[in-house]
């Protein structure tokens, strides 16, 4: 595995969103990464909702750690503003609800086996403000989704 160079490295800003008032028929998750060149990758995927917005966070670093893997990153700084999901990939269990811990159990779990891929790889905590492409984009991701399941009612009537 190739450990050095250039384009070996590349951090990742990831997010997750619900719609306001919790409504569960539409989720997303956003991606921006940005490589040494300073090249930018951003995703918008919409996700069917899960348990909780720790899991879609999960899943959004998931998607991150696994593009970067396919894209030939060897080195990784995921940045969340989730702090519960970076106490939890590193095992710190903080004063949680266990309901949120068990219900990611097997995501944490894909994400630390994922994270051993690579050379480096580090999930570190930044604030909501610092990460506002990656909000933005988890948004947006989740109006596409609302609008899909409105179109799709729609045409069924």
């Amino acid at each position: 595995m190739r450990c050095i160079g250039p384009f070996a490295s590349v951090h990742a800003h990831t997010d997750a969103a619900t719609p306001a008032g919790g409504n569960a028929v539409s989720a997303g998750i956003g991606i921006v990464l940005v490589d040494a060149s300073g090249n930018r990758l951003t995703i918008a995927r919409p996700v069917p909702p899960h348990r909780s917005v720790n899991y879609l966070e999960h899943a959004g670093i998931n998607a991150a750690l696994e593009t970067a893997l396919a894209m030939g990153y060897r080195n990784i700084v995921v940045h969340c503003d989730n702090l519960f999901v970076v106490d939890h990939i590193y095992g710190r269990e903080g004063d949680y609800d266990k309901s949120h811990v068990r219900g990611c159990k097997g995501i944490c779990t894909r994400n630390r086996r994922t994270m051993k891929k690579f050379c480096v790889a580090k999930v570190v905590w930044i604030s909501r403000a610092e990460n506002q492409d990656a909000h933005n984009l988890a948004r947006t991701a989740t109006e596409l989704f609302e609008e899909a399941v409105e179109w799709r009612r729609e045409v069924a009537r």
